[in-house]
C-alpha cells in the first residue's frame, strides 16, 4: 500500500481491507478497465459501452463500501484548510469570483439556452435524445 494511502487508511475506517479486496479484482476481460469497446476491430468503428461490465469495470460495492470510498476521495481531493489570516494576506479578503455560465458553456462547447432534454421516442437507450430550448411562456 502506498505511503499516501497508508496515511489515509487510519483516517478512514474500513479503507485498508477495501483497497486490499479491490487489488484482487481483475479488470473486465472485455474492455480491460477502459469502459468502451469497438464492436468490430478497426480505428474507424464506433465505440460503445462494454457489453460485459456496462462501463462500470470496478468491483460491486456495498453501500458501506461506497461511503468508505467517498470519504477517502473527499480527503484526497479536498485542499488543506487554511486560516483566514492567509486569505487576508493574499487578497485582502476579497470574495472569490465565480465562473460565469457563458465561460463554462464556451469551454465545454454547449449551448446554455438548451436546458430541456427530450428523450428519443424510438430508442431503447435512455440517454438517446437531444437538448432543446424550453418553449416560450404561454406557447405550450
Amino acid at each position: 500500500m502506498s505511503a499516501a494511502l497508508g496515511g489515509l487508511a487510519h483516517r478512514v475506517p474500513g479503507l485498508a481491507p477495501l483497497v486490499a479486496r479491490m487489488g484482487e479484482v481483475a479488470p473486465c476481460p472485455s474492455c480491460r478497465g477502459r469502459l468502451l469497446v469497438r464492436e468490430k476491430p478497426g480505428l474507424n468503428e464506433p465505440l460503445t459501452l462494454c457489453p460485459i461490465c456496462g462501463g462500470n469495470p470496478g468491483p460491486a460495492l456495498s453501500p458501506e463500501e461506497l461511503l468508505v470510498t467517498l470519504r477517502a476521495e473527499d480527503l484526497l481531493l479536498s485542499p488543506p484548510h487554511e486560516g483566514w489570516a492567509s486569505q487576508v494576506l493574499l487578497d485582502a479578503g476579497a470574495p472569490v469570483p465565480e465562473g460565469q455560465a457563458m465561460d463554462f458553456a464556451r469551454h465545454f462547447r454547449v449551448d446554455p439556452t438548451k436546458v430541456r432534454f427530450v428523450p428519443a421516442a424510438d430508442a431503447d437507450d435512455p440517454l438517446a435524445g437531444e437538448w432543446t430550448r424550453p418553449p416560450e411562456p404561454g406557447a405550450e
